[in-house]
């Protein structure tokens, strides 16, 4: 969701690794993160939270058919 209106879906996908028990490139993913396989940007020019520079990720579309790891306060899981 966007963290500047909660509500607002801004992409979809699959989680695929929980915080505290997985990681992200070689690192523990926080309590309460989730990674996330984005399959699909709704809003695609949504400013992520935090981009990653060294990827050259700095808006949702760019994140299309990549995993991210992503705030549970942001997520809404569907099952």
């Amino acid at each position: 969701m966007n963290p500047k209106r909660s509500t607002q879906k801004v992409a979809s996908g699959k989680v695929s690794g929980i915080g505290g028990e997985h990681k992200f490139h070689f690192k523990e993913i926080p309590e309460k993160w989730f990674k996330v396989d984005v399959q699909e940007a709704l809003l695609p020019e949504t400013t992520l939270m935090q981009p990653n520079e060294d990827a050259d990720q700095h808006v949702v579309g760019d994140i299309v058919g990549t995993a991210v790891i992503w705030d549970q306060k942001h997520l809404k899981i569907v099952r």
